[in-house]
């Protein structure tokens, strides 16, 4: 990770300032104590804490945009995706039931959760 901000950020910024590359809009800021940042979704970001820390995040999906989040975290984060549609049959079926209308309309199969060992696994355990 740390390759990321001794590496590629300096990277980035000079091909920026060099207009090499589109403007991304690369922010950095040092964050005090007590300080609060927002990242909006879809926002890609880094952090390098400095001293010892600790972070509280929460993802937040608004019902409008619930559609559009499920179609993008059932394609990246399959299993996530079945933990996440299995918690929404519980606490909200309305959403649930829109998540599989949307797989129906768009053709989307998800596997079951396999609840098999990798191979991998079975040989690393047995050794």
């Amino acid at each position: 990770a740390s390759t990321y901000f001794s590496y590629h950020v300096p990277r980035i910024l000079k091909d920026e300032a060099e207009k090499k590359v589109r403007d991304m809009g690369i922010r950095e800021v040092i964050q005090e104590p007590g300080e609060v940042i927002y990242v909006p979704g879809g926002w890609y970001h880094a952090v390098l804490n400095l001293t010892h820390t600790i972070a509280v995040t929460q993802n937040f999906c608004a019902r409008a945009q619930f559609l559009k989040i499920w179609r993008h975290v059932r394609k990246g984060r399959k299993k996530m995706a079945l933990k996440w549609l299995k918690a929404l049959k519980e606490k909200y079926p309305d959403l649930a039931e829109a998540a599989l209308k949307c797989n129906e309309d768009d053709g989307w199969k998800m596997k079951e959760a396999s609840k098999k060992k990798s191979k991998k696994k079975k040989k690393k355990k047995a050794k």
